[in-house]
């Protein structure tokens, strides 16, 4: 998912990672935490394609 850089990765992402939500609260945590990277790295990979 990380080589795509996309939005649609960020979704697949986070349909994956919400099987995992409501185990812990520090886990919820964690999974939001990695989206939020992974939103902010599909930014700034893509932001070259935007003029």
């Amino acid at each position: 998912m990380i080589d795509e850089a996309s939005v649609d990765a960020i979704d697949k992402a986070r349909v994956l990672l919400d099987q995992f939500k409501g185990r812990s609260e520090t886990l919820a945590q964690a999974i939001d935490d990695f989206l939020l990277d992974l939103l902010r790295f599909v930014v700034e990979s893509t932001r070259e394609r935007f003029p």
